[in-house]
């Protein structure tokens, strides 16, 4: 299975695909937090942060995310890649952890850019406006703001930044899954723009329910988990990484059960 995974990097690393979702993230990441400086210094009006909410990670993330879920999969289903990955003795279990390790490191690599962008306007010692989007970093810019910057700062950032990066990828894995089954990245994108769109509105009318809000707790889908901040306890860390990680080894059983039967055409 280690040299599926190592073909997996090496097609990540060539996908034109994969860095024109890239440069979009860098592009919007760069975006929000200068937008935030303006609002903050008054050269912007906070009537913007209706058309700023589209930059933030949750809504790009979503968006490519998925996109890249359906290109992921579908795209050595055209090729017939996936036959020959089978053949070879790899296995369909093989094939979809490769997978899902891909799509967990482009998740990661496409949050990267708010990571670095925003880590640069705090090293900036500009002023950052107060949260006006739902985004975990432009609450960074905001709480540090105008302190001193610290190695330890630094540190439990990239550690919170770490702990989004497994979220965001746990929520979205369920991509994976229905990528394996309809084989259409355009249709993958749809689903998972519009599940991710769609699935806290839902969960937040079952948040009264005792046995169902507390399931909900224990799944990347908490609302505790999606907007970390640097106020989040260690307890909540961990407890976000661990069902992130729990979820992806689920949705990992139900792809290759779903896919271990599947025709390949």
């Amino acid at each position: 299975m280690l040299n599926l995974i190592q073909a997996e990097f090496f097609k990540l690393k060539k996908s034109t695909a994969f860095k024109v979702c890239f440069l979009l993230t860098f592009i919007s990441a760069t975006a929000l937090v200068v937008i935030s400086n303006f609002i903050a210094e008054g050269r912007l009006s906070i009537s913007i942060s209706g058309n700023a909410s589209g930059l933030t990670e949750i809504c790009i993330i979503s968006l490519l995310g998925s996109l890249m879920a359906g290109i992921l999969v579908s795209s050595d289903f055209d090729t017939k890649t996936i036959h020959s990955s089978i053949a070879s003795g790899n296995g369909r279990r093989a094939v979809v952890i490769s997978k899902m390790i891909i799509y967990v490191t482009v998740i990661a690599l496409l949050i990267l850019p708010y990571v670095i962008v925003t880590i640069i306007g705090l090293c900036s010692g500009a002023e950052f406006n107060k949260p006006f989007v739902p985004s975990v970093f432009t609450g960074f810019l905001y709480d540090v703001s105008g302190r001193h910057i610290t190695f330890v700062l630094i540190a439990k950032i990239l550690v919170l930044s770490v702990t989004a990066m497994l979220v965001h990828a746990a929520r979205l894995s369920l991509c994976i899954l229905v990528a394996f089954k309809i084989r259409k990245s355009v249709a993958v994108l749809a689903f998972g723009f519009i599940f991710n769109g769609l699935i806290d509105l839902l969960l937040g009318l079952l948040v009264d329910v005792p046995i169902l809000s507390d399931l909900i707790n224990f799944t990347p889908f908490s609302k505790d988990f999606l907007l970390v901040s640097l106020d989040t306890s260690a307890g909540i860390l961990w407890k976000a990484a661990i069902s992130s990680v729990i979820f992806l080894i689920l949705i990992i059983e139900l792809t290759f059960r779903s896919f271990q039967n599947a025709e390949i055409k």
